[in-house]
């Protein structure tokens, strides 16, 4: 069969080999009959011990492999359930017998639609298989929360069996669902009454007693039911839940873990674990086990809950944002209210903080920290009035607090009322000493509305008070450079620094007047002055990037800005530098570490959108196009009227393949710049793809007013007239389109449109013409051989792909498709070489797999063909062509039972392939 499109695509794995055992022991056999034995014992941890020997020693045991899945179930393990049975389906276990206990393994992972889907009742069966079949759909109907249909199902399987223990168990907890406890506890007596001291009545019993709160009663009964079954992922959980219900955290905790290493994939066990680790003030383990259990189950809503509290513990302020949002949205009255609306404030997001906040200021007047909350929320959004307000209402309520009578006097003064600003603030500097800043902040006010006579008296008055403070001096130095008096300005920082030797703000305003007279040795002294003091300050750190910047050194500059980063890792500036930096050095890794450690810190708005940016751009540079979707998709909403995030996000759509999400983005950039080249550009290619030629005709003469379109303008008349079936003029289109651009890209959309045309011996033509200006393209040669297989042309391809293979010797698509060149050209032997060579460079995938059994085949190596042709069949179950093959090779080695086995199979299920003719012949042959 032709190897052309399927084998180019190959991923690297490693092969494991079985090795038989040797030696006196018992025999795989032996061994599988002593599990069979414990396990009808009861022992189950025995019976595996066992089934694993007997794996080992023979890994082909498909009832091993069956028998083991069904423990797994008892044990409570689903996942390893599935994977041992779906193992035994591969090895020959029929579905028939399979079906019930992977039923019992999809219950366990919470599959449950699918055992209604893939497991329905028969009439015909035995009164066992019904009384299972009823059980495991009833336990479906349940996991769905559908109450009467869950009832309904047992029933019908009690009526079969009137004492069937996991039915009379199945009612208990279907009563519980339904919130009715005495119906439960009916129940419960029914199913003690055939099996007191059964696991599966000891259990339900311990959830009961749980939901009754009478944890004692419920930590007796689990005890019981795990003495029965030491590991039984269930009875450990309800364990916990008993602990929990106690207080006793520190005692659930490896009881929890138990059910984990089993039930990973449930949201209960993680949710335990994650409210346990947020009892015990363990906030990383708490957010991470409650994302766990969200991504597992969306409709969780207590997970939230923990999820949001502890990201708000830990500083990650958007993530608890969205978590609490989410669970206030069902829960809008809930306390988590006020949490919401700090983590918003922390989040930049005032106007946000206020609506939540708002509501229960005005319900509780008295509170006073919460007044400060939503007085800071007013401040925030630009309402100093309601954020004056609110803050001399908690100033009412504790009139000695200081820092709120400062935060008043600031909010007076930027309100238009400098007076009564300035009498608190001098009257909460009395009070507290140590509030100097609120002072020097005063002043700042003045420099930045210019106010610089006022600046100056009050910056000296803050000198008379505090000689020994370098701030007064400096922000006296300023305020004389606003006054134009530059001198004085720098003898007012010089005797900053006398006080406070490598003070960074005077020693920056001293660097500012060097690099203004160009004297940047000076500028350099100053800060490195600064960074002996105070190692720490990564704004100087960042300004000696600055001007080692604009000096030309980016290497200098960049390890400055390392630096700034460590000497501060919560700065966002310097993490915003460096990764820009990063990305335009090709770092795109770091830059991502360094972006997504700050974007984790939640950033203000502008800063976050500044960092959205730069990630986008090194996931862009790495390939990682689906996220950098999501990445320009956030970047958009924070910035709606950037036409750069807008065409960032087509890009990035494209990229990912996602055309509807370019298109709308692109619409949306020509929308604000009609004008903008690279989307109409785009824009057009989409029109085209999609067969809008109304909008790709508009657009393309909207660029042919350009001559450097012309390029492109010859490519999309070349799409424009394939859609219109005017194949000359297509090919005359693409052909000046390589003529225009010298690309591969264009060179192999020629040979494919001559190839779709039936002109073949033209794409050869333009093939071979390339490769003798471009002998070392090596895709356009690879195609040379590809459309060579097509023409069944063997001898030529493997020359073709001969070529390849000396210049790129470990090319697994190239040795394979080599090797069945080889093969098709009656040459098996050099055939086998290059499938080999192709084998060891990927020895688990299919498709080399597969050509190099046929090609052994071939030789009459049987038995090394059925080993290879088992094993891609592992690797491809779904590969039918891959099973004929396997079929062939059983004929080959003399097994005719699977062989008509897997034939019948092939040519009765209803799915297609190239040979299945020829697999119906063969079996018909086979069957005579």
């Amino acid at each position: 069969m032709p190897r052309i499109p399927t084998r180019t695509l190959l991923s690297l794995g490693a092969a494991l080999f079985l090795l038989s055992a040797c030696g006196d022991g018992p025999t795989a056999e032996e061994r599988l009959a002593k599990a069979t034995e414990l396990r009808e014992q009861g022992d189950l941890s025995a019976a595996t011990l066992e089934l694993k020997n007997a794996l080992r020693d023979d890994g082909n045991l498909g009832e091993a492999r069956f028998m083991l899945g069904e423990i797994y179930n008892d044990l409570g393990d689903g996942v390893s359930a599935e994977k041992e049975l779906e193992t035994a389906r591969t090895l020959g276990v029929r579905d028939a017998r399979l079906e019930v206990p992977l039923a019992r393994a999809w219950v366990l992972q919470g599959n449950y639609q699918k055992v209604l889907d893939e497991v329905p009742l028969d009439s015909n069966a035995t009164s066992e298989r019904k009384i299972a079949v009823l059980i495991a759909r009833a336990q479906s109907y349940y996991g769905l929360g559908q109450t009467v249909q869950a009832e309904k199902a047992y029933d019908a399987a009690l009526s079969e069996s009137p004492d069937n223990v996991d039915a009379l168990v199945g009612l208990v907890r279907v009563a519980m669902l339904e919130d009715d406890l005495d119906k439960a506890e009916k129940n419960l007596s029914r199913a003690t009454a055939v099996a007191s001291d059964d696991f599966s009545v000891l259990a339900v019993k311990g959830d009961l007693e749980i939901a009754r709160k009478d944890y004692e009663a419920g930590k007796e009964a689990f005890t019981q039911a795990l003495e029965l079954r030491p590991n039984n992922i269930g009875a450990h959980i309800g364990l916990a839940q008993a602990y929990i219900g106690l207080g006793d955290y520190e005692g659930a905790v490896p009881l929890i873990e138990v059910g984990l290493k089993q039930a990973r994939n449930f949201e209960f066990p993680n949710y335990l674990r994650a409210f346990i680790a947020f009892q015990l003030k363990d906030y990383e383990t708490a957010k991470k086990y409650a994302e766990t259990a969200i991504k597992i189950a969306p409709g969780y809503l207590p997970s939230y809950l923990i999820a949001g509290g502890a990201s708000y513990a830990i500083g990650q302020y958007e993530q608890a944002n969205l978590y609490l949002e989410r669970f206030l949205a069902d829960n809008p009255t809930s306390s988590a209210r006020r949490l919401l609306g700090a983590v918003q404030l922390r989040l930049n997001r005032p106007q946000e903080a206020m609506e939540t906040l708002g509501p229960l200021a005005e319900s509780s007047p008295d509170d006073e920290g919460l007044l400060q909350l939503v007085g800071m929320a007013a401040v925030q959004s630009g309402d100093l009035q309601s954020g004056t307000q609110y803050l001399r209402r908690a100033l009412d309520l504790k009139p000695d607090d200081a820092a709120t009578r400062a935060r008043v006097g600031l909010l007076q003064i930027a309100l238009g009322q400098p007076d009564t600003g300035i009498a608190d603030l001098e009257k909460a500097v009395q009070e507290d000493t140590s509030l100097q800043s609120e002072e020097a902040a005063l002043i700042a006010g003045y420099l930045r509305s210019r106010q610089f006579e006022k600046a100056l008296e009050a910056a000296q008055r803050y000198q008379e008070r505090n000689p020994q403070e370098a701030v007064g001096y400096t922000l006296a130095g300023l305020a004389h450079l606003g006054l134009d008096q530059e001198a004085e300005g720098r003898a007012s920082f010089e005797k900053a620094l006398e006080i406070a030797p490598g003070d960074p703000d005077a020693s920056n305003n001293l660097a500012q007047l060097a690099i203004r007279n160009e004297q940047y040795a000076e500028a350099r002294e100053f800060y490195r002055a600064v960074i002996e003091k105070h190692p720490r300050d990564s704004t100087t750190y960042r300004r000696l990037a600055a001007l080692e910047a604009q000096l030309g050194d980016r290497d200098a500059a960049r390890r400055w800005l390392e630096q700034a980063v460590e000497a501060d890792p919560r700065a966002i500036l310097p993490a915003l530098e460096l990764a820009r930096s990063y990305v335009e050095a090709g770092q795109n890794e770091r830059a991502l570490s360094v972006a997504r450690r700050v974007l984790d810190q939640s950033p203000p708005q502008s800063a976050r959108s500044a960092l959205l940016e730069v990630v986008g751009r090194a996931q862009m540079a790495m390939g990682d196009f689906s996220q950098a979707v999501l990445t320009y998709s956030e970047l958009s909403t924070l910035a709606p009227n950037s036409v750069t995030a807008r065409y960032d996000l087509a890009r990035a759509a494209l990229a990912d393949n996602n055309v509807s999400r370019a298109r709308d983005a692109l619409d949306a950039v020509l929308e604000m710049d009609p004008n903008h080249r690279g989307a109409k550009i785009a824009r057009t290619r989409i029109a085209l793809g999609q067969g809008d030629d109304e909008t790709a005709k508009r657009l393309m003469a909207e660029l042919a007013s350009d001559e450097a379109n012309t390029a492109i303008l010859a490519e999309f008349e070349g799409a424009l007239a394939v859609r219109e079936d005017r194949p000359d003029d297509a090919v005359a289109a693409f052909q000046k389109l390589v003529e225009l651009r010298n690309s591969s890209q264009d060179v192999l959309r020629l040979v494919d449109l001559q190839w779709q045309l039936d002109r073949k011996e033209d794409a050869l033509a333009s093939v071979r013409s390339w490769l003798e200006q471009h002998p070392n393209d090596q895709v356009v040669r690879f195609r040379l051989g590809q459309l060579l297989d097509e023409l069944q042309r063997w001898q030529e391809a493997a020359d073709a792909y001969s070529d390849i293979v000396k210049a790129v010797p470990d090319s697994v698509p190239t040795r394979n498709n080599l090797a069945w060149a080889l093969l098709q050209s009656g040459n098996a032997d050099a055939a086998a070489e290059h499938a080999q060579h192709a084998y060891e460079l990927a020895p688990s995938e299919s498709n080399v797999l597969d050509t190099y059994g046929l090609i052994e085949l071939e030789r009459g190596k049987a038995d090394h063909a059925l080993d290879l042709l088992k094993r891609a069949s592992g690797f491809a179950p779904d590969n039918l062509s891959i099973q004929f093959h396997l079929a062939q090779a059983y004929i080959a080695q003399g097994d005719k039972e699977s062989a008509r086995a897997l034939l019948r199979d092939l040519t009765s299920d209803g799915g297609d392939f190239p040979e299945k003719q020829a697999a119906a012949d063969l079996y018909a042959e086979l069957t005579e």
